[in-house]
């Protein structure tokens, strides 16, 4: 049998062309998708790819199962920033191994524009660092085997990608190398639920499957607000989120301050604001400390960063408090937007710190809110002395 599109040979037991992937007769039961895995020079924004990991496999359509890997590549690039030290204390690549190398990017395009869509383990991460380089994935839908599977709903406190292949017991190789890190993760999405479908099966068939990357600002706030764990989930793998929490903190802030003072001006909201942007760094710090010291479960594991864009996110139904302006309202609209934006810290401070039980949440709350405003009270009583 031979490709109608590039006449190469193909092999009968084969659903498509291995030169220009083209799907052969017959075979629209079985798809093409790819995962992939990078490691990077930091975790802000502005770091570099230095290391690219992408396997297309094979799967079934009507099962979702997988079925092989077709292709596979695995490349170091040289940046133009220095690695930061924390990161290579992670994934151990030096200014050695990757001075001088770069990608084979046709190579990797090949299997991107073969790729029916991607997935990576934290897509929200690797996404943007892919796109910058390959513009062609841009074009493909994401998924995120991280945020688009139940993990906490089958019992698993984490889901970090180790902890899952631990608690699997699959091999992971060299922990936060992108080849190995692929295998396992591929290894993992090959495992099945209790009722027999794959995780893979589960990871394409959830209604929230697509990556943080691909849902608004906008959609982020409206889905906080609705107390969707999901969105808190998003946020908290999104390293890249924190300028969005720290601006919902914000227009939480400026929209109580126009309920509530709007006739003291711009003074009012300038100080309105500054207050609610030490409150929330001070209170994220006080529920990292308790939930990960006093109240942590075998599961816990979380860093300040998580806690602040979490919470920071749960600040959304605050923006109600605008509604404080009509004459009349003011007290209601509080009274309502307090108590929901409790409900929201209390799904942030659930989901960050990966606690199977809300009453435990609920607990750190408490606390925190109690140190917080001892501390808060000292510190009046310190400035009016």
């Amino acid at each position: 049998m031979f490709c109608m599109h590039c006449g190469k040979a193909i092999l009968a037991q084969a659903n498509f062309c291995t030169e220009c992937g083209t799907r052969t007769k017959g075979s629209e039961r079985f798809g093409l998708a790819a995962f992939l895995d990078t490691e990077t020079t930091g975790l802000a924004a502005d770091d570099e790819l230095i290391e690219l990991s992408i396997t297309l496999f094979e799967f079934d359509r009507t099962t979702g199962n997988l079925i092989r890997s077709v292709a596979s590549y695995t490349g170091l690039r040289e940046p133009r920033c220095p690695i930061n030290p924390r990161a290579q204390a992670v994934h151990g690549i030096d200014w050695r191994a990757i001075r001088g190398r770069s990608l084979d990017r046709e190579r990797v395009r090949n299997i991107l524009v073969r790729a029916e869509f991607l997935i990576a383990h934290n897509a929200a991460f690797d996404r943007p660092h892919v796109e910058r380089l390959f513009p062609e994935a841009k074009s493909k839908p994401w998924k995120c085997s991280m945020t688009g599977i139940d993990w906490r709903g089958k019992g698993f406190g984490g889901r970090g990608l180790q902890k899952l292949l631990q608690a699997h017991g699959l091999s992971s190789g060299t922990a936060h190398r992108a080849e190995a890190d692929v295998q396992g993760a591929l290894n993992l999405l090959g495992q099945t639920n209790r009722d027999g479908t794959s995780y893979l099966a589960e990871l394409i068939s959830r209604a929230h499957k697509e990556t943080t990357l691909m849902t608004s600002f906008t959609q982020r706030i409206i889905g906080a607000a609705k107390l969707d764990v999901h969105i808190y989930e998003e946020v908290e793998a999104d390293t890249t989120a924190m300028g969005q929490a720290m601006g919902v903190v914000a227009l939480s802030s400026v929209a109580a301050g126009i309920g509530a003072v709007g006739r003291e001006g711009t003074p009012g909201l300038f100080g309105a604001l500054v207050a609610a942007l030490l409150g929330w760094l001070l209170w994220a710090g006080l529920t990292y400390f308790i939930g990960t010291r006093i109240l942590p479960t075998p599961q816990t594991h979380a860093d300040w960063g998580e806690l602040l864009r979490t919470t920071g996110f749960a600040a959304a139904p605050g923006m109600l408090r605008i509604l404080g302006i009509v004459p009349g309202l003011t007290v209601p609209v509080f009274f309502v937007a307090g108590i929901w934006m409790l409900a929201a810290f209390v799904v942030a401070v659930r989901q960050a710190l990966d606690y199977t039980s809300t009453g435990r949440a609920v607990g750190v709350c408490l606390i925190g809110w109690l140190v917080n405003g001892a501390i808060l009270f000292i510190l009046g009583f310190m400035l009016l002395r």
